[in-house]
């Protein structure tokens, strides 16, 4: 080939010659012509040619499978030696080639400024000089006891415990899953591996943490090891070989190379069983099943974000939020004594954190270390505190690191799952039907389906029982709400409602429609705006199916009142305060149904004794029926009626109670306050009643029989109140009461004490035909029309009375008083016996509060 190549350039040569001589010899032009043409195509080809050459030669010289050196001579006049086999020793020259073969590769560089870049590589760079270099082919045998590296079955462990940190002292809420992961870790034999997953700040580590120091003394080795990545695990690894070799072997430890230092920890397990290896936070299952496939005894824990992945490796323990109660009490126990505790305050923050372990705990922590930090300031900051450029407030901080990681992975490797991730953090924190996100339009559905998956996998996203719907966590959403500028949120916002307007059905009044209303009205709330096509439709649906549900919800709670089981009245109670306090048109008729129960005939316990007065308590006081007729237990059923009662108390009362310090007025009611309420109790037989503070418009008492105290401190009637024919068989307290109407006390029985002290009657007042069987007080009383006690009597006239100013007491000849006007006293009568006008008693202070009333003896 050289030849042809040296002909051609002769040629080329002579052709050139001719061309310069052309001229006087008077060669024509066309023959010159042509022999330039004819030099062109000769040239190209002669090129094409070199090239040719050239590029065989290059690769016969990488293809060669000989090793050859050029070296200069060393500092003592000896030239450098190559051998072939297994060893080569290069001293101060450049090595062209690779050495190839089933071995490990070790190098080694010597020499000032040497370096050398060995083990399973291609070739070896060298630098330095006079570097000299030794490459050694290693047997694959031999890798696993390592050069120096001492036998496996003659290294004990030594109580070896490396844990990141000591388990945290308030652990609450995860018993059942750390019984779980003890019990899992007793099967058996072979080698036992267990995987935690959930998403971050769930507690996976923490349960670990937990597991292991609880069984510390199960174990003669618990090694941790970070394993987000797969050299985080070799990492792991090799420290697990240099830990166990230290003292004994620590510089061949050293001096191992990581994959020797790898292999020999992985023997070492195999040759021992009492041990706990944990990887911890493992990104990819593929990072771990390598080194599980090796292992053959032991017990290995997983944590992860990732769900999925995991049935191969062993048994699955998926960590959800706390309950509600669980994290209120993490709560308290984190604080501790450092703050002020309110139990309500608390569930509401608990509410906030939605049952997040690292959340609860952190806040917790602050609340305890910084001065003056309660309840109180943190939940205003929470809700407040603004969230500065590139950063997050509090609590959402620590959240947020915990998620960078996993929601900077999903983007990599699905940024259709990002772009879900930022929609579902504008929706609320309530299931959402997947098929909300399936029309979603830059994205078909395999495209969706498999962005779920993502997500789920992660556990950035939790499935509903029937699959059906989705739902992130609150903090979840906010750390991702918070990283979104201003403008990104408008945009994706509008997305968002987009797709919950698409996803609502064309007819909010069509019944069958309101299932799915049902489920994206939480969501319709948070996201679409007062005037747009979506929220309109939403009303129409609120407004046809409020008076179909409630009617469903009332007619099912009225059901249950008539019960035979007790457990069941109460729960018809309940239902039917839910149902007022969310729907206030509806209030008094819940009313209306409570009172009618407590009308119901009642035989108490105990039966009634007959009055002092010497004649059987009237027939209210008796139950009309007997225990039998009912059928309902009549302790049950004291509970039953006593629950009625507190229900009205509860939404009837407008100012604030304080144990011992009696009842204070507010300038604006409770939110439990029901307004204009009418109580219609004729004939019931009500037990211990406590209606202190309350205030209704009108109320029928007639024909009651109040068992035990009856308390009315502090209440208010704004119109007529009828309490004729009642009887109090224990203390009446009216204290501080005002009567904006008409009031009847006709034909009423006091068997003991009845106090009336710094009552108002705006409108006239009856006490005719009552019967006080103990003391009577109407201290410092206000009348604003007329007042009788036509036929009222005393069982003691002698008794410690305080009677209105006006009237007084006349013996009897059978013993007891009758109420009688005084016509000595300020000529302000009726013909009638009635005083008209205002009369005030200016009695002594008796300093009663509304509790001591109700607790006082028998000497009021």
């Amino acid at each position: 080939m050289t030849a042809v190549v040296i002909l051609v350039s002769l040629g080329l040569l002579g052709a050139g010659v001719v061309g310069f001589f052309a001229d006087p010899l008077h060669i024509p032009d066309e023959v010159l012509d042509v022999l330039d043409k004819r030099a062109s195509v000769i040239s190209m080809f002669t090129g094409l040619v070199g090239l040719l050459i050239a590029g065989a030669a290059l690769l016969l010289q990488l293809r060669s499978p000989s090793l050859s050196a050029v070296a200069p001579p060393a500092d003592n006049g000896v030239p450098t030696r190559a051998y072939s086999g297994d060893h080569i020793d290069l001293s101060g020259g450049v090595f062209h080639g690779s050495v190839t073969g089933t071995a490990t590769t070790r190098a080694e560089a010597a020499g000032r400024g040497a370096a050398a870049l060995g083990g399973n590589n291609p070739g070896v760079i060298v630098t330095g000089r006079n570097a000299s270099i030794t490459l050694t082919n290693v047997p694959v045998g031999m890798a696993a006891a390592g050069p120096g590296l001492p036998p496996v079955t003659q290294v004990p462990a030594n109580s070896l415990f490396s844990l990141p940190r000591r388990a945290s002292a308030v652990f609450i809420g995860r018993e059942p899953q750390l019984r779980q992961l003890a019990q899992a870790l007793k099967q058996g034999p072979g080698m036992v591996a267990q995987a935690v997953v959930g998403l971050g700040g769930i507690g996976k580590t923490e349960l670990v943490l937990q597991h292991a120091t609880i069984h510390r003394h199960d174990y003669d080795l618990i090694w941790w090891m970070d394993a987000e990545t797969s050299g985080a695990v070799r990492v792991g690894l090799v420290e697990l070989c240099r830990a166990l070799c230290a003292g004994t072997a620590s510089a061949a430890a050293a001096q191992a190379l990581a994959q020797e230092a790898e292999d020999w920890a992985l023997a070492w397990l195999n040759a021992h069983s009492r041990w706990l290896l944990v990887f911890d936070n493992v990104e990819e299952a593929a990072h771990v099943q390598p080194y599980l496939g090796r292992l053959n005894t032991g017990h290995v824990l997983i944590t992860s974000r990732r769900s999925t992945e995991w049935t191969d490796a062993g048994t699955v323990v998926q960590l959800e939020v706390l309950e509600h109660s669980t994290a209120v009490t993490m709560l308290r126990e984190t604080i501790g004594e450092a703050a002020a505790w309110d139990q309500t305050l608390a569930e509401e923050l608990a509410k906030e954190l939605d049952g997040l372990p690292l959340a609860l705990r952190h806040v917790g922590a602050y609340i305890a270390t910084v001065p003056g930090m309660d309840l109180t300031r943190y939940l205003r900051l929470l809700r407040t505190a603004p969230v500065s450029a590139g950063g997050r407030p509090g609590v959402l901080e620590v959240v947020g690191r915990s998620l960078t990681l996993t929601i900077t992975r999903i983007t990599q490797i699905n940024p259709l799952a990002t772009k879900m991730l930022h929609l579902l953090a504008c929706y609320a924190p309530e299931q959402l039907p997947c098929q909300v996100l399936y029309g979603m339009q830059d994205a078909n559905e395999v495209a969706v389906a498999e962005a779920l998956r993502v997500l789920t996998s992660y556990n950035m996203i939790s499935r509903s029982a029937d699959g059906d719907a989705v739902i992130m966590h609150r903090l979840v959403q906010a750390v991702i709400r918070t990283d979104l500028s201003k403008r990104q949120r408008t945009a994706i916002r509008k997305r968002a409602a987009a797709l919950i307007d698409a996803a609502l059905p064309d007819d909010p009044t069509d019944s069958t429609s309101w299932p799915a209303y049902a489920q994206l009205l939480p969501h319709a709330r948070a996201i679409l705006t007062p005037r747009s096509g979506g929220m309109v439709k939403t009303i129409i649906y609120l407004n046809a199916s409020s008076n179909h549900h409630i009617t469903e919800l009332y007619t099912k709670a009225v059901e249950q009142l008539g019960h035979d089981k007790a457990a069941v009245r109460l729960a018809g109670l309940y239902a039917l305060e839910r149902l007022a306090q969310d729907n206030s048109p509806h209030r008094q008729t819940v009313i209306n149904v409570i009172c009618a129960y407590l009308r119901m005939p009642y035989t108490p316990p105990k039966a009634a004794a007959q009055s002092d007065l010497g004649h059987t308590v009237p027939c209210a006081t008796v139950a009309r029926v007997s225990t039998s007729a009912t059928g309902h237990d009549p302790y049950e059923e004291r509970q039953v009626r006593l629950t009625a009662q507190r229900v009205l108390a509860d939404h009837l009362r407008y100012s604030s109670l304080a144990k011992h310090q009696g009842w204070q007025r507010l300038t604006s009611p409770p939110a439990r306050f029901w307004p204009d309420i009418r109580l219609d109790l004729t004939g019931a037989t009500l037990i211990d009643l406590d209606f202190v503070a309350c205030r209704i418009t009108e109320a029928q008492f007639s024909g009651v029989t109040f068992i035990g105290n009856a308390v009315f401190s502090g209440m208010t009637f704004t119109r007529d109140a009828w309490f004729d024919g009642t009887t109090f068989t224990r203390k009446a307290v009216f204290s501080e009461v005002t009567y904006g109407g008409d009031t009847r006390f006709d034909g009423a029985t006091f068997q003991e004490c009845a106090r009336f002290d710094r009552v108002t009657f705006m409108e006239s007042v009856s006490f005719s035909g009552v019967a006080f069987i103990g003391k009577a007080v109407f201290s410092e009383v206000t009348y604003g029309g007329d007042t009788w006690f036509t036929d009222a009597r005393l069982s003691q006239p002698d008794g410690e009375h305080c009677l209105p100013t006006g009237w007084k007491v006349i013996r009897q000849k059978d013993g007891f008083g009758r109420i009688q006007w005084d016509d000595t006293a300020t000529e302000s009568s009726s013909g009638d016996g009635a005083q008209a006008g205002t009369e005030q008693e200016q009695a002594p202070e008796t300093g009663t509060t509304i509790d001591e009333a109700s607790d006082e003896g028998d000497d009021m």
